[in-house]
């Protein structure tokens, strides 16, 4: 249920229009250093979850279709892999700016 409000409110920031955005603080949201931390001591699940909960609420949100995009299926630990390489590459970002990146990357939007 967290995460579902979590994809909701990422979804109000995405689809705002360009002069009524503002500032939105995502809870829950994890920075890269924790991320790459996270993934290579494997202390914990909860950041993939974390992403698997975005990316299937921005899915269901923009009703697009996500982990089958172009016919080309997509798996959670291809998922994981793609946003190591966004957070060694961008490390002072965080999770849910990757995680939207890689979405619209997917689906062209």
């Amino acid at each position: 249920m967290f995460k579902a409000i979590l994809a909701a409110a990422a979804l109000v920031a995405l689809s705002a229009p360009a002069e009524a955005k503002k500032t939105v603080v995502i809870a829950g949201s994890t920075d890269c250093g924790t991320w790459v931390e996270s993934r290579t001591s494997a202390t914990s699940a909860v950041p993939e979850f974390y992403v698997l909960g975005l990316l299937n609420g921005l899915a269901f949100g923009k009703q697009r279709e996500f982990w089958h995009a172009n016919g080309d299926k997509v798996s959670n630990a291809s998922v994981y892999l793609w946003l190591d390489k966004y957070c060694r590459d961008h490390p002072l970002s965080n999770i849910t700016t990757g995680a939207i990146a890689l979405f619209r990357e997917r689906v062209g939007d």
